[in-house]
């Protein structure tokens, strides 16, 4: 569970990284298979959409791509994975209390 609420975040803030940049799927897609990511370019743009989960490794690769392509505008980064995963845990401890 922890994993899908991860997955939807990071295609959330990725796609809203893009739209508020000015940029496509396919940008972030092209710079990320440069540093070895996988995935294909309708995959990436399904994933923007949400309507495709991917796993850990190819989700971070997108936003550091994506990070590495609007470093410059200022605006909130896509997170990793591991930067959301601690939030998680901690939101569903709070809440048991």
């Amino acid at each position: 569970m922890e994993e899908d609420i991860v997955a939807m975040v990071q295609a959330y803030r990725l796609g809203r990284l893009l739209r508020q940049a000015g940029l496509l799927p396919r940008d972030v897609w092209s710079r990320s298979v440069r540093a070895g990511g996988t995935v294909g370019e309708h995959e990436v743009e399904a994933y923007v959409h949400s309507a495709l989960t991917l796993p850990a490794e190819e989700r971070d690769a997108l936003a550091r791509a994506a990070n590495e392509l609007t470093a410059h505008l200022g605006l909130m980064p896509a997170p990793c994975s591991d930067q959301l995963w601690g939030r998680i845990r901690l939101s569903a401890e709070t809440r048991l209390r």
